[in-house]
């Protein structure tokens, strides 16, 4: 093997991890093959295997500095290998393919995903609407080059005075090309929860680096790392509210009776309003349309309602964090000496202050809203300054059978029965709303990806004892 520089290639796009492949990669992997005159060769399909594609449905784009480009399909990567030469530099060579395909100076290799995959990439939505779907390989084949200033140097020599400056090129695409329209207003959030709201969308660009998209802004806090998800003209309304108007309502006196629907979005709220499965709620007020947090599952829904910051400050950004760092509305309110409950399942999903009250199906009826029910009726009098219900039939209902069937209604139906009794018993304020909504699959319901159905909930707020 020649001994002479040897430039990394990144394999990226679609892919879990960035695999580089250097003078290394050719020394633990490298074997000769006589078509490629005793040259060190890679098996193409292999490299390809250990950046571990999002999908099996994908293709191998060999890209060359000069813009030419083969693709091989990922099923047929066979046979197709890649080697060094001083004087092609990185070079395909695939007998089992067309000769078109031995590209001559290579500069990168991105996987791109021939099927859609809605949790990988980036996603653009409205309140109401799911508006594109971008994954990291298929921007890199469109977007476009930027070159980001890295620096500046001088050198004084002979009497003169020499100045050089060195960029980094970056492949960016624009919010208002992708989407299609420009927006008023954006919220940004990335795979840790960042929550990030521009108050003006003009000229906002992403880079994509390897298998992530980022945004960087004018400062130093207005950065996403991995960029999920993007909201065109956001509502006002967030399932963080809970915190921060619970608390000004007890600042004031008032109780404060939360209730939570988990899983009903939206959408599923609209259609069992307008079908009387939620005779209840069709006669309060209608509810306001509030954005979740990502991902939008339970542990992080609930941990943004009862700390009123998003995930990346409250450290609860999946189903695998489990305690708050920073204090919840029940650990204020014990702070200040006033009473606190909260009525959960069969488990208290996240940690706090005070141990949740659990329950199970005793009855073996098949859900444990009965229960919880049950139990938050018992605490009505003497009631606590605040008390928080969690109610789960929705959500079970919607993952065995979808977001919008007939199981899934007779479920909310149950759950506006019991909003109705518990409102009506309680002094103070009450508000209802959802830790995420749910959307439909092959096999009936699911919820954690960037798109409306799962991010857009119901937030209303009543008064009690009516």
């Amino acid at each position: 093997m020649q001994e002479s520089y040897i430039p990394s290639l990144h394999i990226k796009g679609d892919v879990t991890r960035v695999l580089e492949i250097s003078r290394d990669t050719i020394e633990q992997m490298g074997e000769k093959k006589d078509m490629a005159e005793g040259m060190d060769l890679l098996d193409l399909g292999e490299l390809v295997a250990g950046a571990g594609p999002v999908s099996s449905c994908f293709s191998v784009y060999m890209i060359a500095g000069d813009g030419r480009t083969a693709v091989i399909r990922g099923d047929q990567l066979e046979r197709s290998y890649i080697g060094f030469s001083s004087r092609n530099g990185w070079e395909a060579f695939n007998p089992g393919h067309p000769v078109s395909t031995n590209i001559k100076g290579i500069g990168e290799i991105v996987v791109v995903l021939e099927s859609r995959e809605d949790d990988f990439g980036l996603n653009i939505i409205t309140m109401d609407e799911n508006i594109t779907h971008m994954t990291p390989g298929r921007a890199l084949l469109s977007a476009g080059r930027y070159f980001e200033l890295g620096g500046t140097s001088f050198k004084d020599s002979e009497g003169s005075r020499f100045e050089t400056s060195t960029f980094e090129e970056r492949h960016v695409i624009g919010l208002q090309e992708t989407a299609g329209i420009r927006p008023e207003t954006v919220i940004l959030m990335g795979s840790r929860g960042e929550y990030l709201y521009l108050g003006d969308s003009a000229d906002i660009f992403f880079a994509v680096e390897g298998n992530r998209f980022v945004y960087q802004g004018e400062s130093p806090g207005q950065v996403i790392t991995d960029l999920k998800g993007v909201v065109l003209d956001p509502s006002v309304s967030s399932i963080m509210d809970v915190y921060h108007d619970a608390s000004g309502f007890i600042g004031n006196g008032t109780n404060v009776l939360l209730i939570i629907t988990d899983g009903m979005g939206y959408h599923q709220y609209i259609y069992a309003l307008e079908n009387g499965y939620a005779p209840y709620l069709a006669s309060a007020s209608k509810a306001d349309m509030a954005l979740s947090v990502y991902r939008p599952v339970t542990n992080s829904g609930l941990a943004a309602m009862l700390t009123g910051v998003p995930p990346s400050q409250n450290g609860i950004y999946s189903r695998e964090q489990r305690v708050p760092e920073i204090p919840t509305i029940l650990g204020k309110l014990l702070q200040e000496g006033e009473e606190a409950v909260l009525i959960e399942g069969d488990i208290q999903v996240i940690s706090t202050e005070i141990d949740a009250r659990l329950h199970t199906d005793t009855d073996s009826d098949g859900t444990i809203d009965d229960e919880i029910f049950e139990a938050a009726w018992a605490s009505l009098d003497p009631g606590a300054t605040f008390m928080a219900v969690h109610f789960h039939g929705i959500d079970d209902a919607g993952h065995d059978h979808g977001d919008m069937a007939q199981e899934t209604m007779e479920s909310i139906r149950e759950a506006d029965s019991y909003i109705r009794e518990l409102a009506s018993g309680w002094r103070g304020k009450v508000i209802i709303t959802s830790d995420h909504g749910m959307h439909s699959t092959a096999y009936g319901g699911d919820h954690g990806e960037f798109r409306y159905e799962d991010m857009v909930v119901p937030y209303i707020i009543i008064d009690g004892g009516l």
